[in-house]
């Protein structure tokens, strides 16, 4: 018995030990493994800091430690996304101040040219002379007016400073009413305006005077591309629930890779038109007035054959 015992005694001390070894070993492993892990992680993350931002940690666990790398990665994602977007901000902000810098100092040229012409040379002018100085004059002090107009449109427009004064009104009334308004533009340019709205049209709910300045918008950008002889055509389609509206020209049409920019702010057209000159603010200002009706416009064009926009209006 007492051999027993002995036995029984040395065996479960060797157990023991044998138990606190592969601990011991089993707990090196692990700290091993865990400070690998957070040397990884830090590494990561000093050079992340210090500018490497397609640096990640390569964790893949659903210890804590994974948990915290794929939060991190994720973390990073989002500063890597919202710093391209602050980039292109940036250039767009740049690009705009050059364009707008060019456009408003070409028209305050032109004016301080005539008028320096008109103060110097006053008495050797004629009256004609005169007369038609300060009409160019007049006429570049109208053009940096809607520029300077366009652009708190649209400032207000991107921040919703400005929000639809919704209300229930005709929308064949109001192209009739646009046509009216346009009718001296339309003639001298000789082109055929059409409008082809079918009876008993629903009225619509939105914001009268937006929408008066889309179709305005869409028409001044027709009339700039069309020539004489070609024609404007505005279509309203009575479907199910929606209105929807083609507002077609025949114009000099609209080059493919050009055609996803159109709506942005600031883009003018590489089309060549003499004697028409724009803000290049008319169709993104269509677009965000669209916007916040919820409408979403498309638009088709083929070189030289024309161009066509699409939209539809949702009825109450």
């Amino acid at each position: 018995q007492l051999l027993l015992g002995s036995y029984i005694l040395r065996l479960g001390l060797r157990s023991i030990t044998i138990s606190l070894a592969a601990a011991l070993v089993l707990s090196f492993i692990i700290v091993g493994f865990t400070t690998r892990n957070f040397r990884k992680i830090t590494s990561v993350i000093r050079n992340f800091k210090n500018g490497d931002l397609t640096t990640r940690v390569n964790i893949k666990s659903k210890s804590e430690l994974g948990e915290f790398a794929e939060s991190f990665n994720e973390m990073a994602d989002t500063i890597v996304h919202n710093i391209d977007e602050i980039k292109k901000m940036d250039l767009l902000r740049r690009e705009l101040i050059a364009n707008v810098s060019h456009d408003l100092r070409t028209p305050i040229s032109i004016i301080q040219g005539y008028l320096e012409t008109v103060l110097i040379k006053s008495d050797t002018l004629s009256n004609e002379e005169k007369i038609k100085y300060l009409e160019t004059t007049l006429d570049n002090t109208k053009r940096l007016q809607v520029l300077v107009e366009e652009l708190f449109e649209l400032s207000k427009l991107e921040s919703k400073q400005i929000t639809p004064n919704f209300e229930m009104f005709s929308l064949a009334e109001l192209l009739q009413d646009i046509q009216q308004k346009n009718s001296l533009v339309i003639k001298s340019k000789e082109i055929d305006f059409k409008i082809d709205a079918p009876q008993n049209l629903p009225m619509i709910n939105a914001d009268i005077a937006m929408m008066e300045k889309v179709f305005q918008n869409l028409l001044d950008n027709s009339l700039k591309f069309t020539s004489a002889g070609g024609e404007i055509n505005i279509k309203l389609i009575n479907n199910i629930n929606s209105i929807l509206i083609k507002f077609s020209d025949t114009g000099c049409g609209i080059e493919k890779e050009e055609l996803p920019h159109i709506f942005e702010r600031y883009h003018k057209s590489k089309r060549v038109v003499s004697n028409q000159k724009g803000t290049g603010l008319g169709l993104a200002i269509v677009k965000k007035i669209l916007e916040l009706h919820e409408i979403n416009i498309s638009v088709e064009s083929e070189k030289d054959k024309g161009t066509t926009f699409y939209f539809e209006i949702r009825k109450v």
